[in-house]
């Protein structure tokens, strides 16, 4: 899911967005640990760029592909990005509750806890056993399996996530057309009718 996610960064505007000197959001951003995030996804666009290259165009990548990647993902240009988006949703937002949980030590443990596993899945055999734990999780302990089935209801985990690989799926879809990568000229409906495809997976 979340190398489909990351397809669209190949897709997204290579000019750096204007960063703002202070933003109102910067100390909730903080507390949220976008740097930390932002290089880690930044790791995941990388590795993905490598997977595009090997599936698409094996070898004939070379120096220039590993700079458009390299400019795609640039941390600071992402981390701008965010950070104005956030600066701007929240405009109209109290952020001081907010700050006042993501600073606390339980809210702190929260985001260290949820870098330490981004970090760690991107080690392949990590997620491998993640996954298998996954699947024993109902018979090893039922309840925790209810509670985190819960909290993925509760919070629509598994449609959101689905809407944004379908998103980046179809986004990366317009990307290789623009940019001439069909033998035949794809329609909008046929793109759109393959990534509904995919919804299941």
């Amino acid at each position: 899911m979340l190398r489909m996610i990351a397809a669209t960064g190949l897709v997204a505007l290579i000019a750096s967005p204007v960063m703002a000197a202070e933003r109102r959001v910067d100390p909730l951003a903080d507390a949220l640990g976008l740097t930390p995030i932002i290089e880690i996804m930044r790791e995941e666009g990388l590795e993905y760029g490598r997977e595009v290259q090997a599936e698409m165009f094996p070898g004939r990548g070379g120096p220039a592909w590993e700079l458009v990647i390299d400019r795609l993902y640039d941390a600071n240009r992402l981390e701008g990005i965010v950070r104005d988006r956030l600066d701007t949703e929240l405009a109209q937002s109290d952020l001081a509750p907010l700050e006042a949980f993501f600073t606390s030590p339980v809210g702190a443990q929260i985001i260290e806890l949820e870098i330490s596993a981004r970090r760690a899945m991107l080690d392949e055999t990590v997620e491998a056993a993640a996954e298998d734990a996954a699947l024993v999780l109902p018979d090893e302990d039922a309840n925790r399996f209810v509670m985190l089935t819960e909290f993925a209801e509760v919070n629509d985990l598994v449609e959101t996530n689905t809407v944004g690989a379908m998103n980046a799926s179809y986004a990366f879809y317009m990307g290789l057309s623009d940019g001439g990568a069909f033998l035949e000229t794809m329609t909008q409906e046929q793109m759109l009718a393959d990534v509904w495809s995919q919804e299941p997976d």
